[in-house]
């Protein structure tokens, strides 16, 4: 997996921490809802991210639980741990307009990524809003951020 920009290494846990969010489904799932509501999105997810796969922990608005990693704009959010990422139109960002997600289903015109990071500072995944519609404003990212620090400590126990 790529190091984040800042220098810190993603988690190199993957599967136990797939295995630990399991038992914690139902808090994840009302951080989701929330977030969702917060952004007013249909899309909220929070996934966590290996070298070459994403998986979604909680979700609504999606279909599928797990997608390559290289599909996703969320790889580009875990490289920068504490920033969050806000393209409120993907069909002007000449860099991810070319994504799959964009391109093709579910064809995400709005996205907010909140990375999230262990305790040592690693990268485990993000928090992140997307729509369908292309948005005039950012969403509350106060709300957003408090959130994807809930889904951290939830994921870090």
């Amino acid at each position: 997996m790529e190091a984040p920009k800042n220098g810190s290494k993603p988690s190199a846990g993957f599967n136990q921490v797939i295995t630990a969010v399991s038992k914690r489904e139902v808090e994840l799932q009302r951080i989701i809802i929330e977030a969702s509501t917060a952004a007013k999105s249909p899309i909220a997810f929070i996934s966590v991210v290996s070298s070459d796969r994403q998986r979604l922990v909680a979700a609504i608005g999606l279909n599928a639980d797990e997608y390559p990693r290289l599909e996703f704009i969320c790889k580009r959010v875990i490289l920068r741990p504490g920033d969050p990422m806000v393209i409120l139109d993907t069909h002007k960002n000449e860099v991810y307009s070319k994504f799959s997600a964009v391109s093709a289903p579910p064809f995400v015109r709005f996205y907010v990524g909140i990375p999230l990071v262990d305790r040592a500072g690693y990268a485990l995944g993000t928090l992140s809003i997307a729509n369908t519609i292309s948005q005039r404003e950012e969403p509350d990212l106060t709300t957003l951020k408090h959130l994807a620090h809930e889904a951290e400590r939830i994921i870090a126990n």
